[in-house]
């Protein structure tokens, strides 16, 4: 993992970035979809990690939901009491309300950094992520959030989390994001600069098996 980390940069890069790019492009870049087909994917993926059934009831966390995709996706089985998206992206979230509609359900959301969670200690019973711990400019520090927030007997899943190999792979999927930068740039100029995305203190870190 890197060293030269500047964590106040990296947050608001990665919420401009966020906000300007991907709570407009993430979707339809992954073709994430928000039918019964979809969501009973995402739930055997998240069930094949955890290695049992979802569990059912109480309050559930998206942590760095983005656009809403696990945290939609959960809250239309109905399973529980409250399904809350929380995202440094006011843009992305509200594109999850919009995906939660086209679900025909309903989710709550908060804005934060993850910095410190935005939760009681003890208070939550299952925290959910995807495709995000690579963002953040301290992932340990939030893991000790996690596990404060959790009631006890808690669980936490993460999916989509590249490793250093599945790096690579991110980016080849980001790469025709980068080209139409590049692009808009090209025929725009002058209006485009703030396109010029730093993508090294957007994706921070990568994991190795000796993270774990």
């Amino acid at each position: 993992m890197r060293q030269d980390i500047d964590a106040d940069y990296i947050h608001k890069l990665n919420k401009k970035f966020h906000d300007q790019e991907e709570a407009y492009n993430y979707d339809s870049r992954m073709g994430a979809m928000y039918d019964y087909e979809s969501q009973q994917q995402t739930i055997k993926e998240l069930e094949s990690v955890l290695g049992h059934a979802l569990p059912k009831g109480g309050t559930v966390v998206d942590v760095a939901s983005g656009t809403g995709n696990l945290a939609v996706k959960l809250a239309a089985t109905n399973w529980y009491k409250q399904v809350i998206a929380v995202d440094i992206s006011e843009r992305s979230l509200d594109v999850a309300h919009q995906n939660a509609h086209k679900m025909q359900t309903t989710i709550k959301t908060i804005t934060s950094d993850m910095t410190i969670l935005p939760f009681d200690d003890n208070s939550v019973d299952l925290v959910v992520g995807c495709a995000f711990l690579h963002h953040l400019p301290d992932p340990k520090t939030f893991m000790q959030e996690v596990l404060r927030i959790l009631k006890p007997g808690g669980e936490f899943i993460i999916i989509g989390e590249p490793t250093t190999h599945g790096g690579q792979l991110i980016e080849i999927i980001k790469a025709p994001l980068v080209w139409i930068n590049n692009l808009r740039r090209y025929f725009f100029n002058q209006r485009q600069q703030q396109m010029r995305w730093d993508h090294a203190n957007i994706d921070v870190h990568d994991f190795n098996q000796q993270d774990a």
